[in-house]
């Protein structure tokens, strides 16, 4: 199996760290050249980046990487190149980042797939600061008993299990906070994490992925720690997108589970769409979709857009009932076709005047403004494929950060690309 289509095994399983930390000796054996220009536009991340995130720290904004293959989140100052980082433990396998706040008071919180909980610090102070985890150790009924390809302890009581019919919320991905505007200006925050209870991975030889139904995890914050938190089981399989839709509601999108053979990955069950109350935690709508692999999830109005994992499309669906509205196919070509990124270019970015524009890269690194119209489509960095798996948008100018060569890099002066 080559290098690629390792990495495409494991973005389709939800484990990108798992091929990432395979791939990063190649990357480092062979370091991609480095285009010309300023040294601030090519900025280390540490191993395995996976998620970034922008915060407005006192002294200027800030970019805030999970390096998944370190254990660490590292807050990178990109005028500078500083980097400062805060520790969150051997294997944790930071994933996904959010932000809220500002200055000092500025807050993040993250996905740690390894240990299957959240964390919650603070990125602005010197250095950053580890304030709170949460793990879920309310026990997850499954529907039907599932056989384990290779047994292990789920429910947490220390013994391996053959069949499971509990287990522990296990390997949450996608994060995003609400923040509610309350009397005298003391809100309630809250964050939303999707665990996509994956049992066993789709190895060649090794039958389906196997996983319990994903579930979307509510933590409110109260000053420096995790409240009580609740939880909603999901009608999918694979959560790993999430995004705010209407103030009221979080979408949640799953790739659904997979079986893998010579030929490649094929579909075990639907992807899907799901729409959550986020105040009352109930499903309000669900849709299947059955030949798709939505990952990366963004709101652009009153539109979903989504990108797949599998063939790169890019899609749009009618957020108050996820009606399919328009899909553009992914932009071709003899390396993987993965939409991996979404960014809004809006205001409060950095640039102080978005226009709302859905800006999508692919993995190969391609980015395009607009790929629901006939926006412009940048080329992809010379040299090998560097895995381009977010874009962030800092004082106006757009940056990717890209996985296999462990970096952020400016794409743009400015977020059209």
């Amino acid at each position: 199996m080559n290098r690629l289509h390792r990495v495409l095994h494991a973005v389709v399983d939800g484990a990108v760290r798992t091929a990432l930390l395979s791939l990063v000796a190649f990357a480092a054996a062979c370091p991609p050249p480095l285009d010309e220009g300023p040294a601030l536009d090519v900025l280390p991340t540490g191993t395995g980046p996976n998620a970034a995130a922008v915060v407005a720290c006192p002294s200027g904004p800030r970019v805030v990487v999970t390096a998944s293959g370190d254990g660490r989140v590292n807050v990178i100052d990109p005028a500078s190149g500083d980097v400062a980082s805060v520790f969150l433990g051997e294997g944790s396998n930071p994933w996904d980042v959010a932000v809220f706040g500002v200055g000092d008071d500025a807050r993040a919180v993250v996905t740690l797939s390894g240990s299957s909980s959240v964390a919650l610090f603070s990125p602005c102070t010197s250095p950053p600061a580890l304030l709170d985890t949460i793990t879920d150790t309310t026990l997850l009924t499954l529907p039907a008993p599932i056989t384990l390809a290779q047994p292990f302890d789920v429910d947490g009581d220390g013994v391996a299990d053959p069949t499971v019919t509990q287990m522990m919320p296990r390997l949450p991905q996608a994060i995003d906070v609400a923040v509610d505007a309350g009397v005298n200006g003391e809100g309630s925050v809250v964050a939303y994490a999707a665990f996509t209870n994956i049992l066993s991975f789709a190895f060649v030889g090794a039958g389906p992925m196997q996983a319990g139904p994903s579930t979307l995890l509510a933590l409110p914050i109260e000053g420096d720690r995790f409240g009580a938190s609740s939880r909603v089981t999901l009608p999918c399989d694979n959560a790993g997108g999430l995004a705010q839709e209407g103030g009221d509601h979080v979408v949640v999108s799953c790739a659904g589970r997979f079986f893998q053979d010579a030929a490649g990955h094929h579909k075990a069950s639907p992807g899907g769409l799901v729409r959550v109350d986020r105040r009352s935690l109930t499903v309000t709508d669900a849709v299947a979709l059955d030949g798709d692999t939505p990952g990366p999830i963004r709101v652009v109005d009153d539109t979903v857009a989504t990108g797949d994992l599998l063939h790169g499309a890019v899609s749009t669906y009618a957020a108050e009932t996820l009606s399919a509205a328009q899909a553009r196919d992914g932009l071709g070509g003899d390396v993987i076709d993965s939409a991996f990124a979404l960014v809004v270019d809006r205001d409060g970015d950095g640039d102080g005047d978005g226009d709302g524009a859905l800006i999508a890269g692919w993995f190969d690194g391609r980015v395009q403004r607009d790929p629901m119209g006939d926006g412009p489509i940048s080329a992809a960095p010379e040299g090998p494929i560097r895995g381009l798996v977010d874009l962030v948008i800092v004082d106006g100018d757009l940056y990717g950060l890209f996985a296999l060569s462990a970096e952020l890099r400016r794409i743009h002066e400015g977020p059209q690309p």
